[in-house]
């Protein structure tokens, strides 16, 4: 199974040193370069994106999305892979789905609701689903295809909180309350009650 990561595990930088003295695995500097799964090549080229709003009739939304108060962005795998791909945003509490296509992009709100004030918010992904925190409202849920919706804690839904993980079929989050607690969830799709398992 390959190795995901940002960053090379092999790659050594040796800033100063002539290139002809080191090593293949160092590199003596870099500048517009990227160094993903240890391989060196350049950084990718900036575009121009042009924005439209086709549901904006009042102007709110890119009034927001041009300067409103940034509170953190995902890329949004599509799940399964023949829906498209996108990038969501949260600005001043309300959460928006960008989708590019070439130099083209459309910008569309998904849900609103959350604390505008806040510096951040924390985004994961688990299969089709996307959970947003901001640590102090119920987690925002979305599954690339339907409304987004507000977790409901009364059924054992994704509680509140802050920094997630998913992996193995399992969503981890923390808390946001200084306590530093972890809760973990039943395997994605199971049948089991929370807190039992099928021996």
């Amino acid at each position: 199974m390959p190795d995901f990561f940002d960053g090379a595990e092999v790659l050594v930088g040796v800033s100063g040193n002539r290139p002809d003295l080191v090593a293949s695995n160092q590199a003596a500097n870099a500048v517009n370069r990227n160094f993903r799964f240890a391989i060196n090549d350049a950084r990718l080229t900036f575009r121009q994106i042009t924005l439209s709003y086709p549901d904006d009739e009042d102007g709110n939304l890119k009034k927001l999305f041009d300067g409103g108060n940034f509170q953190g962005a995902f890329l949004y795998q599509s799940w399964p892979t023949f829906l498209t791909s996108c990038i969501v945003a949260s600005f001043a509490g309300t959460i928006m789905k960008i989708v590019i296509s070439g130099n083209q992009g459309t910008v569309t709100k998904l849900i609103d609701g959350n604390e505008p004030t806040f510096r951040h918010c924390w985004m994961a992904q688990g299969f089709e689903y996307l959970f947003i925190q901001n640590g102090l409202q119920p987690c925002i849920i979305w599954d690339g295809v339907n409304p987004a919706r507000r977790a409901d804690t009364t059924k054992g839904e994704m509680p509140v909180g802050s920094v997630m993980a998913f992996n193995q079929g399992y969503m981890v989050v923390v808390s946001a309350d200084g306590l530093n607690q972890i809760a973990i969830s039943n395997q994605v799709y199971s049948t089991q009650p929370q807190g039992s398992r099928a021996d």
